[in-house]
């Protein structure tokens, strides 16, 4: 490939304004050779210098590029901007090693989109963008696992834990996401989908659009929801209970964590996930204790956090380490 045409898909990466088509050339450009790679990180070394006052240590934002597409907390400017290209190209880049394609062909776009197969994580403690090959978008939670694929009649996933879906209209290809205990048909729409394995009930949330609801057993027939419309299954009864949603659908997107009558059992599980930490509750009696509260893990640790809740005088904890003990 000329170098001109190498460069200016440098460039459009970088300013945000590539397509997939070019997202997939510029990838196979970087995985040729150590020299390509090492190009592609010098001239995100200069960018970043021109566009940002503070430090940027190019080797180590590519190794991490490299190894892992994952939204963390930003540090600085430099950083939001870095993990910002990451997120836009999440689905696209094969160098990575979360996100991967496997038997894909690059002849042209459509014969790669109809091959495509691609896994995404966000670990615990950490939340991932992606935009699929398809133009959707998805936000996972801490803990959460993705793995899509689509061809020409459709486009499948599978999700373990939480995931906000912006999904591109496409009355052709229906997009279906299936966790262990729901499924969700599609064409275009925005929503949100939890089922983690640990937890004792699934809900889907609507925020825009239309999708059809059904639970893998086939037990409660199909379920057409509306927006602000709320599904939650009981994983131990198998019962759909419907209703409107008590919070917006996408609110964790922005590290918003909200608990209405939630269990301490719930909590501790939610806040394992979402600040990477192991809560113990040493006295069962405590488990089935109910809080209210919304917290935002962009600003609170999980001790403020913590501090709040066992100020209502119904536990008390200690922290050692990323260990915390409630008691």
């Amino acid at each position: 490939m000329k170098t001109n045409d190498i460069k200016t898909l440098i460039e459009r990466f970088l300013t945000g304004d590539i397509t997939g088509e070019e997202l997939v050339t510029l990838s196979r450009w970087t995985s040729e050779s150590h020299e390509h790679a090492a190009g592609l990180s010098s001239r995100m070394k200069t960018w970043a210098e021109l566009n940002s006052a503070d430090g940027f240590d190019a080797d180590e934002a590519f190794g991490r590029f490299r190894r892992r597409i994952s939204l963390t907390r930003p540090a600085s400017k430099v950083h939001r901007v870095f993990w910002k290209w990451t997120a836009a190209v999440a689905a696209i880049f094969t160098a990575v090693g979360i996100i991967t394609y496997e038997a894909y062909r690059i002849h042209d776009y459509k014969t790669l989109y109809a091959d495509n197969h691609i896994t995404v994580e966000a670990p615990a403690g950490s939340k991932t963008h992606v935009v699929l090959p398809d133009g959707s978008k998805v936000w996972l939670n801490a803990g959460s696992v993705l793995k899509y694929s689509g061809d020409g009649k459709g486009r499948r996933a599978e999700l373990s834990g939480e995931g906000f879906f912006e999904v591109s209209h496409d009355e052709s290809r229906p997009f279906n996401v299936a966790s262990t205990h729901l499924n969700v048909r599609v064409l275009g729409t925005k929503f949100d989908f939890r089922d983690y394995q640990d937890d004792s009930l699934a809900e889907v949330t609507l925020a825009q659009g239309k999708i059809i609801l059904s639970d893998l057993s086939g037990r409660n027939g199909e379920i057409v929801m509306s927006p602000e419309e709320s599904v939650v299954f009981d994983k131990s009864s198998g019962i759909l209970t419907r209703g409107k949603a008590v919070t917006a659908s996408d609110e964790w997107v922005t590290g918003t964590i909200s608990f209405d009558a939630a269990s301490l059992s719930e909590i501790a599980r939610r806040l394992e996930r979402e600040y990477s930490v192991k809560i113990e509750i040493a006295d069962p009696a405590l488990r089935g204790f109910r809080f209210y509260g919304t917290f935002n893990s962009s600003r609170q640790d999980v001790d403020e956090v913590l501090q709040s809740l066992s100020a209502t005088g119904k536990f008390r904890y200690r922290k050692v380490h990323n260990v915390v003990t409630l008691y």
